[in-house]
């Protein structure tokens, strides 16, 4: 997606190359895309060090890789400003007064001569170009008010055929690296989120990047913190029961329930849960959209209940499967059957040495929670219309929205981090023996 072209794209008839680059110019500054990309480039001699001034990005490239196969700049240069001089000649022509019907069809087909005069600066190959070229002329030759135009369109030829004759290529081999300096779109994107938490105009939406994302956060956070604590919750106790009862019916039956929940993807429970529980022909006892228009009574709370059960199996299962399998490597070591046999109260021993030394798996799992705020659920978002961070990402993705795609892999980077630091804590408060002193 290209935020900008598809604004200035509608500038026809009236309006000069010049000006219609200027549009393009303006909202590229607003968008951070005027700049060059990095500190450092990697070009040739062959190339300009303001290429990536010139936009669209096709015309772009094509002229890169004109200029790569003649092996000179100049060239490619004058046969773009020839093409421009074409298009201002195609959009201030005076047209003859015709009939109304006659005029339209005019008009018309001096758009398409537009259209074909700018998509020629798009095009590197050189069939591609020779067939446009024949088709404006014949559109010149064809319609007697476009005749005056033929002087422009001779240059246009006349540049094309220069630019075919290959010069001296040494050119091409020959890199060169272009210091940008500091004036470059990595450094101010850098440095307007460090100083200012700014993370650039949403392309889609067109406004910033942070109040998008504020708008949306709440819910993604609400149905983490609410699944993590039903999972950890459920899953916790469940697993230390199904490890003191080892290879009993409670185990077994708990392991096949647990297993059989792991097995499950998410979207096809959240599918059955809407087919079955909030479905007029069925169970009608749930809303089947979150995003209700407003909401009343019981509503407001009964519309968390399918959304929750949908987040929170998957994360109970795992937490339940692997507390028992860390319960029960816990209970088989020596200092278990030394408190046991100092003749400690069981519930004691379950709890303040066997359950604390069986939590480290459990905080490294509870890292997960942080990047997922930002990120959110995509599949059950979509499917029950919260209006959270996973539709966003998902179209984000689907549009090319690239200030939105950076905005969300910074901060999920950032959570991660975080979270791999709280781990690091709540390793400390669960087993003293960790230290992260120099000396340990």
């Amino acid at each position: 997606m290209d935020p900008v072209a598809n604004r200035c794209q509608g500038f026809s008839e009236g309006f000069s190359f010049a000006q219609v680059v200027a549009c393009e110019d303006t909202l590229r500054k607003k968008y951070n895309q005027y700049l060059p990309l990095f500190y450092l480039e990697v070009s040739s001699f062959a190339q300009p060090d303001t290429l990536y001034r010139i936009y669209p990005r096709t015309s772009r490239y094509a002229l890169a890789r004109l200029a790569h196969i003649h092996g000179s700049w100049p060239p490619v240069e004058l046969y773009y400003r020839s093409i421009q001089s074409l298009y201002d000649s195609v959009s201030f022509l005076p047209l003859p007064g015709l009939s109304s019907d006659s005029l339209r069809r005019l008009r018309t087909l001096r758009s398409d001569l537009l259209r074909l005069t700018r998509n020629l600066a798009s095009q590197d190959k050189p069939a591609v170009i020779t067939l446009q070229l024949d088709a404006i002329r014949q559109t010149l030759d064809t319609i007697p008010a476009f005749h005056p135009l033929k002087s422009s369109f001779a240059q246009v030829q006349s540049s094309w055929e220069t630019l075919r004759q290959p010069a001296s290529r040494w050119r091409v081999f020959v890199p060169r690296l272009i210091w940008q300096g500091t004036a470059n779109r990595y450094h101010q994107w850098l440095s307007d989120i460090l100083l200012h938490g700014d993370f650039g105009t949403s392309w889609t939406h067109d406004r910033k990047v942070s109040e998008r994302i504020g708008s949306l956060f709440f819910y993604s956070f609400l149905f983490s913190v609410i699944s993590v604590l039903f999972a950890y919750g459920l899953g916790i106790p469940l697993g230390v029961m199904a490890a003191t009862h080892h290879n009993r019916p409670a185990d077994r039956l708990s392991g096949l329930i647990v297993f059989a929940l792991d097995a499950m993807p998410s979207f096809w429970v959240a599918t059955l849960l809407l087919m079955f529980f909030a479905n007029p022909d069925r169970i009608d006892w749930f809303p089947s959209s979150f995003n209700m228009v407003n909401p009343q009574g019981w509503e407001r709370i009964t519309r968390f209940v399918l959304p929750v059960i949908a987040y929170t199996y998957g994360s109970f299962a795992s937490v339940s499967r692997i507390m028992r399998v860390s319960m029960l490597e816990v209970l088989g070591q020596d200092f278990i059957r030394t408190a046991r046999a100092k003749g400690l109260n069981p519930r004691r021993v379950m709890v303040r040495h066997a359950l604390r030394n069986a939590l480290l798996p459990m905080i490294t799992g509870f890292v997960g929670i942080f990047p997922a705020v930002v990120s959110g659920s995509v599949i059950l978002e979509n499917i029950f219309t919260i209006p959270g961070m996973g539709n966003e990402v998902l179209m984000a993705v689907q549009s090319n929205n690239i200030p939105m795609i950076l905005a969300v892999f910074t901060l999920t980077g950032l959570l991660t981090v975080t979270g791999y630091l709280v781990a690091d804590i709540l390793y400390m408060w669960a087993d003293p023996r960790i230290n992260f002193t120099k000396e340990n």
